[in-house]
């Protein structure tokens, strides 16, 4: 453990926020109405204890990573590379890791210019039907407008998309 808070209170009893980290994963456990100091303790412990048994953190992605290239129209590229602004770490039962689901919600038509860091959609990692984690989909690049002939080009190209 690493962290805490008590409290006493007639009203409010025996309470204990408290904070641990083992290996990669930190849990907090708040334990509130306990009849006595000790059993705060037994309360929060059990609780840690099982949190670090039973479940496991895991990085599904890296900050700044490509993870999916997308058409930019009538840019002067014609691919932007997609990916995170920070790291998606998640904590899910033990075992289940490779349950995981990512799905990337990208914007429709992606049209220049496009700022590095802009946001164009949602990363989304679910685990059966439950949304573990949801961040922004950035550009890792910046796409800026195309010459004349790029954009007439990708304009004619759109027809056939």
């Amino acid at each position: 453990m690493d962290g805490l808070k008590t409290g006493h209170t007639d009203a409010a009893k025996y309470c204990l926020a408290a904070s641990a980290a083992r290996d990669d994963m930190r849990l907090v456990s708040v334990v509130l109405g306990a009849n006595s100091a000790d059993a705060r303790a037994t309360h929060s412990q059990a609780l840690l204890n099982y949190g670090f048994r039973f479940f496991e953190s895991h990085q599904v992605y890296e900050a700044g990573q490509e993870l999916i290239k997308k058409r930019a129209w009538y840019g002067d590229k014609k691919e932007v590379s997609l990916g995170i602004k920070e790291d998606i770490t998640i904590t899910i039962p033990r075992g289940r890791y490779n349950d995981l689901k990512p799905f990337m919600q990208v914007a429709s038509k992606l049209e220049a210019p496009i700022s590095k860091y802009q946001s164009v959609g949602k990363v989304i990692i679910n685990l059966d039907d439950t949304a573990y984690a949801e961040v922004d989909l950035i550009a890792l690049e910046d796409i800026a407008e195309g010459s004349i002939f790029q954009k007439i080009s990708d304009y004619v190209m759109s027809y056939f998309e």
